[in-house]
């Protein structure tokens, strides 16, 4: 017989997603959209948001809270969340911060072209967002 441990890419990162939710039973987590939200109202504050495939955890998810990012759209194992799916979460997160919402985008292809389309569909309906792409940043800059 043979030890298994996960059966398909797909329960796993489901289960990861149950696990954030039991987790953090403070934030809005929606396991069938891989979407985790500070789901309070922020008035004029501006949203962090970021997305990501899973299989770079914690990156995303567990950096969700007061101070930190705002929210976390995952995506398929190693592959970025689709347009809509990110569409739907920024929509969702504008209604709680009339401050604008800041898109940190890692330098991937396909996060890179997601984010794009999502971010050109939500202008269209008047949310203001802006994508910083994380190759933009000087890395030799001191602190």
């Amino acid at each position: 017989m043979v030890d298994v441990l996960m059966k398909s890419s797909e329960s796993c990162v489901k289960g990861y997603w149950k696990g954030i939710s039991t987790a953090y039973p403070g934030l809005f987590i929606d396991v069938e959209s891989q979407t985790i939200l500070l789901n309070k109202d922020r008035a004029n504050r501006v949203a962090l948001v970021s997305a990501g495939g899973a299989g770079h955890e914690p990156f995303g998810a567990g950096y969700v809270g007061e101070n930190m990012l705002t929210a976390f759209i995952g995506g398929a194992l190693f592959a970025a969340p689709t347009a809509g799916r990110i569409s739907t979460a920024l929509l969702n997160i504008a209604k709680l911060n009339k401050g604008g919402i800041l898109a940190v985008i890692m330098n991937n292809t396909s996060d890179m072209l997601m984010f794009g389309l999502a971010i050109e569909t939500v202008r269209v309906k008047g949310v203001q967002v802006s994508g910083m792409d994380m190759k933009q940043i000087n890395h030799t800059t001191k602190m």
